[in-house]
């Protein structure tokens, strides 16, 4: 039979199925198959203003009390981290962003790196805007029991200006337990 598009929007000609009952076995389907699957969400935010009137080219990590910490389902498990900082202020000439911290199995919070890591600088003129990261975290240890990630943030301004790192928004991370 032909399949058929009718001019008031139905198709003709198209059976449900297609295949037998029974015909495709557990055998037949792949194994180990995760695709999907979120095993358990854990989140923090923080709101407030959050000020720095850092001066110089320092750049010092400081943490802004934003955090989340998961005890993952699946001690193999890998993580994907959303961040997200709802308003902030980067003033004239002053560079400024957040920087990711992870902390596993209860042990020293270290910064994630690059990746981790999104900022801006601001040239001539006060820049107001949203900022965010996301990354797939593949743990270093081979067995996770918890794992903790912080936002810190970093600035760097002139001596008459003050970066916000939070101006009536909120920042936001959120872990993601998914299959390694």
């Amino acid at each position: 039979m032909a399949i058929t598009l009718n001019g008031n929007g139905t198709v003709t000609g198209i059976s449900a199925g297609g295949l037998p009952d029974g015909i495709i076995q557990s055998a037949d389907l792949a194994s180990e198959v995760k695709l999907g699957q979120i095993r358990k969400v854990a989140s923090g935010t923080t709101t407030g203003d959050i000020t720095t009137s850092v001066t110089g080219t320092s750049q010092v990590d400081a943490y802004l009390g934003c955090e989340a910490t998961i005890t993952p389902i699946d001690s193999s498990s890998n993580f994907l981290l959303i961040f997200t900082a709802g308003h902030i202020i980067n003033n004239q000439g002053s560079v400024m962003g957040f920087r990711l911290y992870y902390s596993e199995n209860n042990g020293t919070y270290t910064s994630i790196g690059v990746k981790g890591t999104s900022g801006g600088y601001s040239q001539s003129m006060q820049t107001q805007r949203s900022m965010g990261t996301h990354l797939l975290y593949e743990p270093t240890a081979s067995s996770i029991t918890s794992l903790g990630i912080r936002v810190y943030g970093y600035s760097s301004a002139p001596s008459y200006s003050t970066n916000y790192f939070n101006n009536g928004g909120a920042l936001t991370i959120t872990i993601l337990e998914v299959p390694s």
